[in-house]
């Protein structure tokens, strides 16, 4: 019955979208739809109104993202609601740049189902082109990932570990982060630049200014690693993030970790990239010596590009070193006065609470070299 009623309603659709029965778009928006026919009904009805009346679209799309927000929706159902969302965008356009507040007005609390999570940023990502629906799926798997209790330690950047301790936030971040990861290799496969550039924006919007994050920079570290022209890209973006004397501490702090850890990682990063990564760090920990021992703001900044340094030479210290008398780059990295202005700082104290494997695997890439890239290495 339901059903029909909605289909005589799209069949009067001009009357309906009429501003004098703004009272019967409501009752047709707000009809709870749970099966496939009443549901194609009405997102038939909510297209043949909009259609007729532009100004109805936002009410619409709380309509659509309602339904998909249900746990009482059948899958069949469910099935039915991107066509919905694309045939009305198509009627209206201009309702794309309303998708994402639409999708943010409707998403699941943190503490939802984790099939809910799953199915509404599924749903979300069917539209991940609308402007800002990206940033507010990942947005989202932020703050499952801050909040989830993963096996990985705290603290630990290069650590990804698959195993997750409990079935609340983490396995909601586990199954978000794997729809997300599959939107993104069908987007390399369709325009490689054209996705890392949509992470790349995603990332300074709200990766970088999130502490705490675990798993999800692992996204558009995804989209760099595959190839070496975005990994290239990648480094260099991070690089310039890290010098950015614009950029909030944390966000420079982050960009330290972050350029560190994907050049020792991806193996898509040539010898020529590492050394680009670790000139930045050299350079942000020199940039940072008088400032912070005069006890200002970057002494913070100082100990994580120090760190960052450090855990590169551990991973890639070789390949830098076999390129000394090759590459400028290579040679001012290699050379050890630099290496000992820079940590041999008593008030700045930079090796003080890195970890011995650390220090360890550090002095024995510095006893390779030739000559040595400190004595104390050594």
């Amino acid at each position: 019955t339901k059903a029909r009623v909605l289909a005589a309603l799209a069949e009067r659709a001009p009357d309906v979208a009429d501003d004098q029965h703004a009272g019967l778009f409501d009752a047709v928006r707000r009809s709870p739809c749970t099966v496939r026919e009443t549901v194609a009904a009405r997102g038939a009805a909510l297209c043949a109104i909009v259609s007729n009346n532009a100004t109805h679209v936002r009410s619409a799309l709380d309509a659509i993202f309602e339904a998909a927000a249900r746990d009482d929706l059948s899958a069949d159902a469910s099935e039915l609601l991107p066509e919905t969302l694309r045939r009305l965008l198509e009627l209206c356009p201009q309702g794309g740049a309303l998708v994402a507040a639409a999708a943010r007005r409707r998403y699941p609390y943190l503490t939802a189902p984790t099939a809910r999570h799953r199915a509404y940023a599924s749903f979300c990502l069917e539209r991940a082109d609308a402007d800002g629906v990206l940033r507010l799926v990942t947005e989202k798997a932020l703050e499952l990932d801050c909040h989830a209790e993963l096996d990985a330690p705290k603290n630990e950047m290069f650590q990804l570990d698959d195993g997750a301790s409990d079935g609340g936030a983490a396995a909601a971040l586990d199954d978000v982060l794997e729809l997300c990861f599959e939107r993104t290799e069908r987007r390399l496969r369709e325009d490689g630049d054209g996705a890392l550039d949509e992470w790349l924006r995603v990332f300074d919007a709200c990766i970088l200014q999130t502490q705490g994050c675990r798993c999800v920079q692992f996204l558009p570290f995804y989209a760099a690693a595959t190839d070496p022209g975005r990994a290239a890209a990648f480094a260099r973006h991070l690089a310039l993030r890290v010098a950015d004397d614009a950029a909030p501490d944390v966000a420079r702090v982050a960009s330290v970790s972050y350029l560190s850890s994907f050049v020792c990682r991806c193996r898509a990063v040539d010898a020529a990239l590492v050394a680009l990564g670790a000139e930045a760090l050299f350079a942000h920990a020199e940039a940072c010596v008088g400032p912070a021992a005069a006890g200002g703001a970057p002494l913070k900044r100082f100990k994580a590009a120090v760190r960052g340094l450090l855990y590169v030479f551990c991973f890639r210290g070789d390949e830098v070193l076999a390129r000394r008398g090759w590459e400028a780059r290579c040679d001012a990295l290699c050379d050890a006065n630099r290496w000992a202005a820079l940590l041999g700082n008593p008030a700045l104290d930079p090796l003080r609470n890195a970890p011995p494997r650390v220090l360890r695997e550090f002095a024995a890439v510095a006893r390779r070299a030739a000559p040595p890239l400190l004595d104390a290495a050594s």
